[in-house]
């Protein structure tokens, strides 16, 4: 979905002219309030030599789970410190955590974000606007039901598995 078919949808149905800066903003907040509430899950792949600090990307934020590629199996041997991973043993591992989503430059830029997002995004816009606006109770009302809605999402898109990485990074 593109950042402006979202900032459309929720002029149409706030009935409010949204400019364009307020809209990146706004999905930007949206996005990060995501990230914040509801896992957002990747996995990056390593070929680790021994006692070799990895750096990591500056978005991802936890470690749920390493797995060791060659042995088949989740492994607990490793230090995580500020972005870098070190292993102990000279095989490839899976790293799998979660990150932060991708924020949007401008609005013809694609929200990386599960379509499942959609409602959430332009429920967000719609709430800024109303408060703006003067439609305090409303805009509150649709912000109070966001928080749900998004967990709900979330948890949704987390029990299928296929769905859990969204993309994969090799570090050599």
């Amino acid at each position: 979905m593109k950042a402006s078919e979202l900032k459309s949808e929720a002029e149409t149905l706030s009935e409010h002219t949204i400019k364009e800066g307020l809209a990146l903003a706004c999905i930007n907040k949206a996005i990060n309030k995501i990230g914040d509430l509801s896992k957002i899950y990747d996995e990056i792949k390593v070929e680790a030599e021994p006692e070799v600090w990895y750096n990591l990307p500056n978005d991802f934020i936890f470690i749920e789970e390493v797995i060791n590629l060659d042995l088949d199996e989740p492994i607990t041997n490793y230090k995580y410190v500020n972005d870098r991973i070190k292993f102990f043993e000279n095989y490839r591992f899976k790293i799998i955590g979660t990150r932060l989503p991708d924020r949007v430059s401008n609005l013809a830029s694609e929200v990386e974000i599960n379509d499942l997002f959609r409602n959430a995004i332009v429920d967000y816009l719609i709430a800024y606007v109303k408060k703006q606006n003067g439609e305090l109770e409303e805009g509150y009302a649709i912000e109070k039901r966001l928080e749900k809605e998004i967990s709900r999402v979330g948890r949704i898109i987390n029990k299928n598995q296929n769905s859990r990485i969204n993309k994969v990074a090799v570090i050599r």
